[in-house]
C-alpha cells in the first residue's frame, strides 16, 4: 500500500509540476507577445507624434518661404539689384521687407542672397557680406543649388546671430523665365525642435533623432551630436541603415529591432524635412521589469504548488493511512482481522524467544452461531459478534489483544502466564452468560488456549489453539481448553 501510495504522489507531483511548466511557458509566450505589441505601439505612438509635431513647426517656415520666393516685390528688387549693385536706398527697402517678414513671423533670421551679385542680406541690416565657394561656411549655398531642389533644409550656425545652432529652410527664387535670381531662407533656432524631441523623450521614454540619406545626425536633443555622428557607422546598428532609411516613398513607419541589446527602433521619413525620424526605444528597464514580474509569478506559483502538493501528500498520507487501518481491521466489530494477526503473531514469537516472556494465545467461537442466525436473524447474529468482541476486548488485560479470526471464530493474546490467562479467560465465559442480551438468546463461548513457543509460526500456533477449541467444543462447550 505504501508503494502504491508513494507512486501515486509521484505520478501527482509531476502531473501538477509539468502543468505548471507548460501553463508558465505558454503565458511567457503570450506575454512576451503583447510585450513586444506595447513596446511597438508606444513607440510608433511616440514616433508618430513627434512627426506631426515637427511637420507642424515646419510647415509654416517652409510655406512662408515658398511664398516669398513667388513674392513679386523681392523678383522685382533682386532682378533691380543687378542694376543697382551697392545702392544704399535700394538695399534698405529690402531690409525693412524682411524685418517685417521677421516681425509677424517671429523667426530667428530671414535672409535674402543675390545671386548676382553673390551678396548676402539680412534682416537686421547685417548685409554685404560675398558669399564664396572658397568660403567653408558658405559651401550650403553651393551645395543647394546643386540640388536643384525648389527649397531644402540645412543645419548650420547663423554667423548673424552669435553662431546660434539654427535650422535653415533654403528656397530658391527664379524669375519668370526660371532663370535663378537668388536665395532667401528663414531660420529657426535649433532648440525649437530639440524642446519638441526632449518633450516626447521624456514622455515615451524614447530618443528621437533627425537624420539625413546617410545616417547623420540633423536634430538631437544633445547639441554634442549634431552633424558630429552618423547613427549606423558602427555595428550593430549598421546592420538596419538599408531597412530603416530608403523609403522615401512609404507613408508607414519601418521597425526593426537588436534583440541582444535590447533595442528598437522606428524610422518615419518626413517628406517636409527631407530628413528620417529615427525612434530609439531601450526596452531593458521593461524587460527587466517584465522578468521580475515573472520571477515573481513563478515563486508564488511554485509555493502554491508546494502548498498543493503538501496538502495532497498529507491527504494521500491520511487517506493511505486510514487505507492500511481498513485492510486490517474487521468492519463488523472495529478489532484486528485475520490480515493484521500475522505481523503481530511473529513479533510475539520474536520476543518469546528473545526476552523469554510469557504469551498465551486463544481461540474461540459462539456456541451454536448458526441456529442464533437461523432462528432470531443475521441482525442478531451480528449483534452477537460485537458484543463478544467487546467483552473479549475488555477481558483480556492492558496488554492482551483479541482479532475476529472470521466467521464467529476470534482470535487472541494475553501475556500472562497459564494460571492468569485462566482466569481471565473464565472472566469473558461468565461475561457472556451474564450479559442480559446474550442471556436471553444463551449465547455461550468455546475457547482453546495454547502457550506461544519461540519455534511457533502463525500456523503451528493457530493449529494448537484450534486443537484446544475443538476439545472444548467436545467436552460439551461454554468452557476452554489448554494445550
Amino acid at each position: 500500500m505504501k508503494y502504491i501510495l508513494r507512486h501515486i504522489k509521484l505520478i501527482v507531483c509531476c502531473i501538477i509540476i509539468l502543468g505548471f511548466a507548460c501553463v508558465t511557458l505558454e503565458s511567457h509566450r503570450a506575454y512576451k507577445q503583447v510585450f513586444d505589441h506595447n513596446i511597438r505601439s508606444i513607440s510608433e505612438l511616440g514616433s508618430l507624434t513627434i512627426y506631426h509635431e515637427i511637420d507642424k513647426a515646419l510647415s509654416m517656415p517652409v510655406a512662408v518661404s515658398l511664398s516669398m520666393a513667388n513674392d513679386s516685390f523681392l523678383r522685382a528688387w533682386l532682378e533691380e539689384e543687378q542694376k543697382r549693385p551697392g545702392d544704399a536706398a535700394h538695399i534698405r527697402q529690402l531690409q525693412n521687407y524682411l524685418a517685417g517678414l521677421q516681425k509677424k513671423f517671429k523667426y530667428n533670421s530671414v535672409f535674402v542672397v543675390s545671386q548676382a551679385s553673390r551678396t548676402y542680406f539680412h534682416y537686421e541690416g547685417k548685409s554685404g557680406k560675398t558669399i564664396s565657394p572658397r568660403n567653408a561656411r558658405d559651401t550650403w549655398y553651393y551645395d543647394f543649388l546643386k540640388s536643384g531642389r525648389l527649397y531644402g533644409l540645412d543645419v548650420d550656425r547663423d554667423e548673424a546671430d552669435h553662431n546660434a545652432l539654427t535650422v535653415f529652410i533654403n528656397c530658391r527664387v527664379d524669375d519668370d523665365n526660371g532663370k535663378l535670381l537668388g536665395v532667401l531662407g528663414v531660420g529657426m533656432k535649433m532648440h525649437r525642435l530639440q524642446d519638441i524631441l526632449t518633450s516626447y523623450e521624456r514622455r515615451f521614454a524614447l530618443k528621437a533623432f533627425l537624420v539625413n540619406d546617410v545616417g547623420v545626425i540633423q536634430v538631437a536633443s544633445d547639441n554634442a551630436l549634431i552633424e558630429n555622428r552618423n547613427l549606423f557607422a558602427t555595428p550593430p546598428l549598421s546592420e538596419l541603415k538599408d531597412k530603416l532609411l530608403g523609403h522615401k516613398d512609404e507613408t508607414e513607419g519601418r521597425w526593426s529591432g537588436l534583440g541582444s541589446r535590447n533595442i528598437c527602433m522606428l524610422s518615419r521619413y518626413v517628406d517636409t524635412l527631407g530628413w528620417y525620424l529615427i525612434v530609439e526605444k531601450d526596452t531593458s528597464p521593461l524587460r527587466s521589469a517584465f522578468r521580475v514580474q515573472l520571477i515573481q509569478s513563478a515563486v508564488t506559483a511554485l509555493l502554491v504548488i508546494a502548498a498543493v502538493l503538501l496538502l495532497i501528500s498529507y491527504l494521500m498520507n491520511r487517506h493511505g493511512k486510514m487505507l492500511e487501518k481498513l485492510a486490517v481491521t474487521d468492519k463488523l466489530t472495529s478489532l484486528p482481522n485475520r490480515g493484521a494477526l500475522g505481523d503481530i503473531i511473529s513479533r510475539e514469537v520474536e520476543a518469546a524467544r528473545d526476552w523469554k516472556r510469557t504469551c498465551h494465545a486463544f481461540l474461540f467461537d459462539v456456541d451454536f452461531f448458526k441456529q442464533i442466525n437461523d432462528r432470531h436473524g443475521h441482525l442478531a447474529g451480528d449483534r452477537v459478534l460485537v458484543l463478544a468482541a467487546r467483552l473479549a476486548r475488555e477481558n483480556a488485560g492492558e496488554d492482551g489483544m483479541v482479532a475476529r479470526w472470521g466467521g464467529d471464530e476470534f482470535f487472541g493474546l494475553l501475556h500472562a502466564d497459564a494460571e492468569e490467562s485462566r482466569a481471565l479467560l473464565e472472566r469473558l465465559l461468565a461475561a457472556m452468560r451474564e450479559h442480559p442480551e446474550l442471556r436471553k438468546w444463551g449465547v455461550s463461548l468455546s475457547i482453546g488456549v495454547t502457550r506461544i513457543k519461540e519455534t511457533d509460526d502463525m500456523d503451528s500456533l493457530v493449529s494448537r489453539a484450534d486443537e484446544a477449541l475443538y476439545r472444548s467444543k467436545k467436552d460439551g462447550r461454554d468452557r476452554l481448553s489448554f494445550i
